[in-house]
């Protein structure tokens, strides 16, 4: 069943009609707060296909100590080096894969030294990646498969590099849990985001490097995200699946919760606990 992931890159290439993304000069704030970054000598901008080696490495040390990595990946700890390598090449596909209308990204990096060369160079520490969905464009994946599949969230990302990067599993990957989960995960989309909204701006991922918590870069991105979709045509409300690490912030930038969404466990371990989330336009259910 994890191949059954491999429909997301239908998605990443799929038009999105009647939409205008604005260009907004990314030296200003967008949103007036107290987070204050001039002190790292931080920056934030787009993705580059340069940043995806640091990309990779947050995604794992954020991502690692969740219950449900460690539900799917009892063992994973010991088999960082091959995840990086299958994680690396799948997020590399897919980014150059994607359709740039509909699917965008953000980093903050700070200043580092090269150990080998000496050289100070500019290292991505937190990341957040985008997607404008509609019910046109995942109407049209429907077509060619069951239903829409979510670009780039966690576990597609994992799973899909886990299976066609890595040939065999991963020593330390339960398929049989990880099969189930995502079938439940795809159910939770297709229920809470896929059917109640013809536009939505989704937060498919955000990550900061653990070294780098506390400095409100998450923030950061997620009120540059708040922004853009009030300057989207048609406007559009943010939504997003949040963990219980996750809630906090969400819900201090006025977020609001619309449905608990619980995966339960196989093998009596009870359930992985989520939250639906939205912020913004009412124009629409």
């Amino acid at each position: 069943m994890l191949a059954s992931s491999l429909l997301l890159l239908l998605t990443l290439t799929s038009p999105v009609a009647s939409l205008s993304i604005p260009t907004i000069n990314e030296q200003q704030p967008f949103i007036k707060n107290d987070h204050d970054h001039n002190h790292l000598h931080s920056r934030f901008r787009d993705i580059e296909s340069k940043d995806l080696p640091a990309i990779t490495t947050t995604f794992i040390e954020a991502f690692g100590p969740s219950a449900m990595w460690h539900y799917v990946m009892p063992d994973f700890q010991h088999h960082k080096a091959e995840l990086w390598t299958c994680l690396h090449a799948q997020l590399e596909h897919a980014w150059q894969a994607r359709s740039t209308n509909s699917t965008m990204g953000k980093v903050i990096t700070v200043p580092r030294r090269n150990s080998k060369t000496g050289e100070q160079e500019e290292t991505a520490v937190s990341f957040s990646i985008w997607n404008i969905r509609s019910n046109e464009a995942e109407e049209q994946a429907a077509t060619s498969s069951s239903f829409f599949i979510n670009p780039f969230s966690p576990h597609q990302l994992l799973s899909t590099a886990l299976q066609t990067k890595c040939g065999p599993l991963l020593p330390s990957t339960n398929a049989t849990r990880a099969a189930d989960f995502t079938r439940q995960n795809d159910a939770i989309e297709r229920k809470c985001f896929t059917e109640p909204y013809s536009h939505q701006f989704y937060l498919n991922l955000l990550a900061t490097h653990p070294d780098w918590d506390g400095n409100g870069f998450g923030a950061r991105h997620v009120t540059w995200g708040q922004q853009l979709s009030l300057e989207l045509e048609p406007k559009m409300p943010v939504t997003l699946l949040s963990s219980p690490a996750g809630y906090p912030l969400y819900d201090s930038l006025g977020f609001e919760s619309v449905k608990n969404a619980t995966v339960g466990m196989l093998d009596g371990l009870g359930e992985l606990w989520f939250e639906v989330m939205r912020w913004g336009w009412e124009g629409e259910e």
